[in-house]
Formats: structure tokens, sequence, C-alpha cells
């Protein structure tokens, strides 16, 4: 717990990743797509990752909403980081649920394709199981918002 996963250490293989659909609001269920700590899944680091092509370079503001630990790195370098872990002082002021209150900080967008990769913990401190992970991701400032 507390340990930066370095960026380095995100799967190149191709057969590492699957797509995913975000669900309503954005969600994206950690829990349904690798499993939880409540089934006894022993995954507790994951990675998601998309491209953004911006028309020009750019800083948008980003909201964001997670439990346990998050790691937000755009073009390789660490733009956030965060905990959301029940319990202790991280906790965040929504029940220590995903919300985009979470936390809030700038997206920098170079002119181009950006991509955007986020390593997710699911640690508790001794193993505590519990009701799943996931994350949440809104920029402000786009067109049609």
């Amino acid at each position: 717990m507390g340990v930066q996963p370095p960026y380095a250490s995100m799967p190149t293989d191709g057969k590492a990743w699957r797509t995913i659909t975000a669900e309503t609001k954005g969600l994206v269920n950690f829990s349904r797509e690798v499993g939880s700590a409540k089934e006894g899944a022993v995954i507790s680091l994951a990675w998601a990752k998309t491209t953004l092509v911006s028309d020009k370079a750019q800083s948008k503001a980003a909201q964001i909403g997670w439990v346990r630990e998050i790691w937000v790195y755009v073009n390789g370098t660490l733009v956030f980081a965060g905990r959301n872990i029940e319990g202790l002082p991280a906790a965040k002021a929504a029940g220590e649920r995903i919300s985009l209150e979470n936390g809030t900080f700038r997206l920098p967008l170079k002119r181009g394709k950006n991509e955007i990769a986020i390593a997710l913990d699911d640690n508790l401190p001794g193993n505590t199981q519990h009701f799943g992970w996931g994350m949440e991701l809104k920029l402000r400032g786009l067109s049609g918002e």
C-alpha cells in the first residue's frame, strides 16, 4: 500500500489488454472486469488506458472518482495520485465511495495523440474483503458538455 507503480510496469503485451466499455456515468467497474477481494481474487493492481486526441496543446480540468489507490499518467508522466481507503485518514468525503468529488487535477495534453494510463490498486490492510473497486474520470470544458 502506498507504493507508486512505475509507468514502465504497465503491460506492453497486447494480449494482456482487453477492451471494456464504461458503465453509466463513466464508471469503469474493475470488480466486474478483473474481480475483487470479496470473491477472493488475487489481482490487486490493474491498469486502464485510452488515447485522447487534442487539436492543440492545452490543460484540461479533470474530476476523478475512485476507491483504494490511484495513479494517473499522461504520456508517461505522473499527473495525479490519491488514496481513498475506508477507515484511514485518506478516506474521501463521499463516504469512501467512487465520486467525481474525490479529486481534481489538471490534465496536460499535447497536440495530437495523448496516452492516458491509470493504475488502480485494490489493496486493503490485512487483505480485508470489500464490495468492489473502480474509477471514473470526467474532463471539463469539452464541446458537447
